[in-house]
């Protein structure tokens, strides 16, 4: 196959053609450098050559215009790769550019089309066998969709139970939804793109609601939504979710003499195969430890006396711990003894008390208003893609 080389090649044969004639009309003279342009000087000798006028450089030119010129006067032989094509004007700055009318006929805006049949990868020899795997078929309504938006909550609520039951406070919703705290899922469109609504918190609070169309939804796009779909259901039985893991701490295992307890679960996913939208099970188990971190401060500073912080240190820092109000973990980054739950924060410009922060997003009263403060540094992923770091 040719390439730019042979082209380069056969210029370079043409150069050195054109240096010979050249010789043959001024014998005077021998080729002192080879390029894509040829150079001469005096041949050294007795006698030196009359001094003449300097002339002015010669414009340089691509291959392409070069080759043109070849075969305008009939000196480009044939079989050099790609000279058939070459064109070039006189002048290609001043050759207008037509319009991309043809690219743009040619551009259209598809919508989502509805599945196609799967293709089946299926061997043609040997003999066929019956196995049993963990997979469940999902029947789906031909021709079904669904219709997906964007909620925005002012001010911000920090708990994911809040946020659910502020939108299952909304009549305007309809009983069948999915939401997984930033994206709600509809089986029908809203009245507008944009609804501007509010709600209570059980405290009185007024939050503002906003709920911003997105987009309608095939079901064969939806693996994400019958995740969530999932998630909800499991919720909905009380399980825990942890990571891609679903727990039943109703049906723990306790291990009292080594204070652990098992948590026994399952992890699902959804995704299409030959047959269709099939749903994967798989078991999986969490063992965790029954005392808290509480419970470890008050051995410690009985344990140690005055000097139980240092050791505390050592034994907490870099722990992963549970917070069970909202069965999120999080790594012990710090302990700071000079904060308790009654330390004042500003929270949107208003002084709280962790006292009261606990009880408006939680439902949670705290007892021992002694106990130190647990920080952790936790990052995440803002909807824009960047990662922020948060302080908990």
């Amino acid at each position: 196959m040719a390439g730019r080389g042979g082209r380069g090649a056969a210029i370079k044969q043409l150069l050195e053609a054109r240096k010979k004639e050249e010789e043959a009309k001024q014998p005077g003279t021998v080729p002192s450098a080879a390029g894509d342009a040829a150079l001469t000087s005096t041949q050294s000798g007795t006698s030196s050559a009359p001094e003449v006028a300097e002339e002015a450089p010669t414009k340089p030119m691509g291959r392409g215009r070069f080759l043109q010129q070849l075969k305008s006067r009939g000196l480009l032989p044939s079989g050099i790769p790609g000279s058939s094509t070459v064109t070039a004007p006189e002048d290609p700055a001043m050759t207008p550019t037509p319009p991309p009318t043809e690219q743009m006929r040619a551009m259209t805006i598809s919508k989502a089309k509805p599945p196609s049949d799967p293709v089946h990868y299926r061997g043609a020899a040997g003999q066929a066998i019956k196995v049993m795997v963990n997979y469940i078929d999902i029947a789906v309504k031909e021709g079904s969709g669904m219709y997906e938006y964007e909620v925005k909550f002012n001010p911000p609520m920090d708990s994911r139970g809040l946020r659910n039951r502020l939108i299952n406070s909304l009549e305007i919703l309809g009983q069948y939804k999915t939401f997984d705290g930033v994206n709600l899922f509809l089986p029908f469109k809203l009245s507008t793109d944009i609804i501007n609504t509010h709600a209570q918190t059980r405290e009185g609070s007024e939050v503002e609601i906003q709920i911003i169309y997105k987009r309608q939804r095939y079901f064969y796009e939806n693996l994400q939504f019958y995740n969530i779909l999932f998630r909800k259901i499991a919720f909905m039985l009380s399980m825990v979710q942890h990571k891609d893991s679903l727990f039943d701490p109703k049906s723990k295992l306790a291990i009292p003499q080594y204070k652990l307890e098992v948590w026994p679960g399952f992890v699902t996913a959804i995704d299409e195969y030959e047959g269709g939208l099939k749903l994967q099970i798989d078991t999986s188990s969490r063992v965790l430890r029954t005392n808290t971190c509480l419970d470890l401060i008050d051995e410690y500073r009985e344990k140690f006396g005055a000097g139980f912080r240092d050791q505390l240190c050592k034994a907490l820092i870099g722990e992963i711990v549970l917070t069970r109000y909202n069965n999120a973990t999080y790594r012990i980054d710090e302990i700071d003894f000079a904060q308790t739950p009654t330390s004042v924060f500003t929270k949107r410009g208003e002084p709280k008390s962790y006292l009261d922060y606990y009880r408006e997003m939680y439902n949670i009263d705290i007892r021992d208003k002694s106990q130190p403060m647990l920080i952790a540094q936790v990052k995440r992923k803002t909807r824009r893609g960047t990662t922020v770091e948060e302080t908990h």
